[in-house]
């Protein structure tokens, strides 16, 4: 991470102010200034189906301009009722998806949602920047890289994460590693009495988890580095040249303790 000091002049403002049940204190006057310490998760539950979940996905989008996307890592996890109908390979939503959609109760809630940092306040879209502001200042426990190479001819991706404690503390969580996938063109209902597009751009969707709904234990040592390695065999519709690898460590207590992302590679 290159953490810079940025005067930031919040885009999120409109959003803000036109959602009333935004408490005062996730309300943002800005600018302020600071230095991003760790990187920051958003989950973002949407659907293909949902009229407003673009307007997320835009302020979403806002965000990263502002506090840069290697600092604001992004997840659209698909799922719900408004899961496109259609089957493989047209609709976004998937089995673990779904289990992430089910666990945080977003159907009952409404879409679109989000989760910042797995901090376990499921949050309307305006109030998205007010949380990844709090969270980008704060000192990240451990620092973590990743790897993802895809070895076509032999069906796969390899893919290894290297986790290092920040303050010679153990650090006792959980180790996640996503595949996300952007620039898929498919159906997206649109607001404002909008048609539907079917060539929208969908960015950053969740395709799966290479170990496991919720991730492994892992406890990362005082000194030294803690490294994993995986291999997942990709589904055949997925570009995995428009793939990253998502890798983060949290816990039920703290949230993310740091995410990374990273570009794959290709071994063709």
């Amino acid at each position: 991470m290159n953490p810079r000091n940025i005067k930031y002049l919040f885009l999120a403002l409109p959003f803000l102010a036109a959602c009333d049940d935004i408490a005062e204190e996730d309300r943002l006057t800005g600018p302020i200034e600071f230095t991003p310490m760790k990187n920051v998760l958003v989950e973002d539950f949407t659907g293909q189906r949902c009229v407003n979940c673009p307007r997320a996905a835009e302020a979403l989008k806002a965000i990263q301009k502002t506090y840069g996307a290697e600092h604001v890592i992004s997840v659209a996890i698909h799922g719900g009722g408004n899961t496109n109908s259609f089957p493989v390979p047209y609709g976004l939503a998937n089995s673990e998806g779904e289990d992430y959609i089910s666990h945080w109760g977003i159907v009952q809630l409404g879409f679109p949602k989000g989760i910042v940092d797995r901090t376990n306040d499921i949050l309307n879209y305006p109030a998205w920047s007010a949380r990844v502001v709090e969270r980008l200042q704060m000192v990240p426990k451990v620092e973590l890289s990743a790897q993802a190479v895809s070895n076509a001819e032999e069906g796969r991706i390899d893919i290894t994460v290297e986790v290092e404690a920040t303050n010679k503390e153990a650090v006792d969580g959980n180790l996640q590693v996503w595949l996300v996938e952007s620039h898929i063109l498919g159906y997206q209902s649109m607001p404002g009495g909008q048609p539907a597009d079917l060539k929208y751009e969908h960015n950053h969707v969740f395709r799966a988890s290479v170990n496991g709904a919720w991730g492994e234990h892992v406890v990362v040592p005082a000194s030294g580095i803690l490294s994993q390695t995986f291999s997942y065999e990709p589904q055949d519709y997925w570009k995995v040249e428009n793939m990253s690898v998502i890798a983060f460590v949290y816990n039920d207590a703290e949230g993310v303790l740091q995410v990374t992302e990273t570009k794959m590679e290709t071994n063709n």
